[in-house]
């Protein structure tokens, strides 16, 4: 199954809208806070899942981005009681779905520099967009991102083609755990069903020499 970039939104949507703490959904829960977040997307790899099966694995995490301070964020986040990754995120329960989230700033590429969707952007820059999101993915498949209080879908053109054709490329290749790479391509591959292009199997390559 994979869906089009008009019917996907509402679909997105929906599957949110199964992620409940009590009788409140995570879309009311970042709706109901848009004031402090200021911006919120879902971002990857749930997309994703949803393009190609029409719906989110429920063990699955889901991920989001936010405009807000790291400290405020925390602050938000207190009844859940999160815990910090080692990337600048945090991880908590909401209902029976584990939720990560990140303050755009945050996040490892943009923090360390390696998003460059206007030009070069430096390290924590404070004008980093979610635009430049599409640019800090892993994979080509997961260069999308849903704006949860707008109900719009962004994504690249490198996200449509690799979704369409099944093929599976790098689009960022520096990451923080280049071991759990290779797990991750994997799973990709038998889990998800992608073709892994040469650049891929050079990349495998190149770390098993080093390592």
């Amino acid at each position: 199954m994979i869906l089009s970039i008009k019917t996907a939104p509402a679909l997105i949507d929906a599957e949110l809208n199964k992620t409940k703490n009590g009788d409140e959904t995570i879309v009311d829960f970042f709706s109901k806070n848009i004031d402090i977040f200021e911006d919120v997307v879902l971002f990857g790899g749930a997309i994703r899942d949803i393009f190609l099966f029409g719906e989110i694995n429920p063990d699955s995490d889901l991920d989001f981005v936010v405009r807000c301070d790291k400290e405020r964020l925390k602050k938000m986040l207190a009844s859940f009681n999160p815990v910090e990754n080692k990337f600048g995120g945090f991880r908590f329960l909401f209902g029976q779905r584990q939720i990560d989230v990140w303050p755009l700033e945050e996040t490892w590429a943009i923090k360390n520099g390696y998003s460059r969707k206007f030009g070069s952007v430096a390290a924590g820059r404070p004008s980093a967009s979610m635009m430049d999101l599409l640019n800090t993915t892993l994979f080509n498949v997961d260069s999308v991102y849903y704006r949860v209080n707008k109900g719009n879908l962004i994504c690249s053109t490198f996200f449509l083609n690799g979704i369409r054709n099944n093929i599976l490329k790098l689009n960022l290749e520096k990451n923080p755990s280049p071991q759990g790479v290779i797990k991750r391509i994997g799973k990709m591959r038998d889990e998800k069903g992608f073709e892994v292009d040469s650049g891929i199997s050079n990349y495998i390559n190149n770390l098993k020499i080093k390592n």
